[in-house]
């Protein structure tokens, strides 16, 4: 009885650690110069981490593509990366669009055609 007292508080502990550490480390990459400087704040961070994107430069990356923290998890479900979500957005493309544009075997450059 008492050893399984005791590899319960053992597995309690593991899972604690693991569970922790899983979930910290997202949130110490937006704390600092580095998430004030890409003008991630705390409410923010969340929102982002939310969304998919686990580092205040990611987070910038979106920005620069012209998306929100609401809408990088839509475009990481469409296939588009940071990068190329700014390209299908200059092709006046949305991130459900681009979705179906990609499934056709169009890219960004060629849906601008359109």
């Amino acid at each position: 009885m008492r050893a399984n007292s005791v590899l319960a508080i053992v597995m309690f502990m593991l899972s604690a650690m693991l569970c922790g550490h899983s979930q910290a480390a997202p949130v110490e990459l937006f704390e600092g110069t580095t998430g004030r400087r890409s003008g991630t704040n705390e409410g923010s961070a969340a929102d982002w981490r939310r969304s998919g994107t686990s580092d205040s430069g990611s987070a910038a990356d979106w920005r620069r593509s012209g998306t929100n923290e609401g809408s990088a998890a839509d475009w990481r479900r469409s296939g588009t990366n940071e990068g190329s979500a700014a390209d299908w957005r200059r092709s006046g493309t949305n991130e459900g669009s681009a979705a179906d544009w990609k499934r056709s075997g169009t890219n960004e450059g060629s849906a601008a055609d359109w």
